[in-house]
């Protein structure tokens, strides 16, 4: 089994390579973790024989399925990093190159969500409540209740803002019902003052008056 070393960015093999026979082992296996990539074999090293010989067919062909994922996972960063840098048109053209490679990967919902936070920072709502819905969908298959419950939210502020009432109200109180289920006390609060936002810029102010001091009062 081999046995390589991590490195920022890149994969590298170390020089004392160790083989057990062929690669067929069903727990050799790969593991993306940000920008990292890392090769991780068996922890029995008992029968493991070191060889100076150059890396296998199929070891060259795992490490060439690993790299269109490594860079997938440093474009994902990069658009963060533009984000987080407040060059938000950038990050939503970064966000939006990368969503065709992501279809079948783990991240793909959660791009779309920071797509949709992305957009609606920048006033774009129907891409925001596009990009919000389709992740919120995804985050329901997942069970990922956490995350559906913002991407709902982010759906609902973007209605909110094109004067969507009835859209927001309905976004609101599916993310409402997602944070008390999961017993999630300051999602609640923002999730009752965004509600109570949506009556109050209809001019509904005893209905926003009184979601504002549930929100208090939780």
């Amino acid at each position: 089994m081999g046995r390589v070393s991590r490195c920022h960015g890149s994969i590298a093999l170390r020089q004392d390579i160790y083989f057990d026979g062929d690669l067929d082992y069903p727990n050799f296996s790969y593991r993306n973790i940000s920008d990292r990539c890392c090769i991780v074999g068996l922890s029995d090293m008992s029968s493991l024989r070191p060889i100076n010989a150059p890396p296998s067919r199929r070891l060259i062909a795992a490490l060439l399925l690993a790299l269109p994922l490594l860079a997938q996972a440093q474009s994902l960063e990069s658009a963060r990093r533009l984000k987080q840098q407040g060059s938000l048109r950038s990050a939503l053209q970064a966000y939006e190159a990368l969503l065709p490679g992501l279809r079948s990967a783990s991240d793909y919902p959660q791009a779309l969500l920071e797509l949709s936070q992305t957009a609606l920072a920048l006033g774009e709502y129907p891409r925001a409540i596009e990009a919000g819905a389709q992740a919120a969908g995804l985050f329901h298959q997942r069970a990922d209740a956490e995350n559906e419950s913002l991407a709902a939210n982010t759906v609902g502020l973007s209605q909110l803002y094109r004067g969507e009432y009835a859209s927001a109200l309905r976004s609101f109180e599916r993310s409402l019902q997602l944070d008390r289920d999961g017993h999630d006390g300051k999602g609640e609060i923002t999730r009752l003052s965004n509600i109570g936002n949506v009556y109050f810029f209809q001019g509904k102010y005893l209905d926003a008056l009184q979601s504002y001091q549930f929100a208090l009062r939780r």
